[in-house]
């Protein structure tokens, strides 16, 4: 699952209580994307991540 913060960020307290609730804290870059952008890059740089990591382990 994945979360995104409003334009102007997540104040320290709300970062605080998604940890705690198992979330792992990632940026995407100094870019300021928009609502409706901004779910894309992730999974596009999470299906990239992906294809990165199958591809180290059937290299040898």
């Amino acid at each position: 699952m994945s979360s995104s913060e409003p334009e102007g960020g997540l104040a320290v307290q709300e970062v605080d209580e998604l940890t705690a609730n198992g979330y792992v804290a990632a940026g995407l870059g100094p870019r300021i994307l928009r609502t409706e952008t901004a779910p894309l890059y992730f999974l596009s740089a999470l299906s990239y991540a992906v294809e990165l990591q199958k591809d180290s382990k059937n290299v040898n």
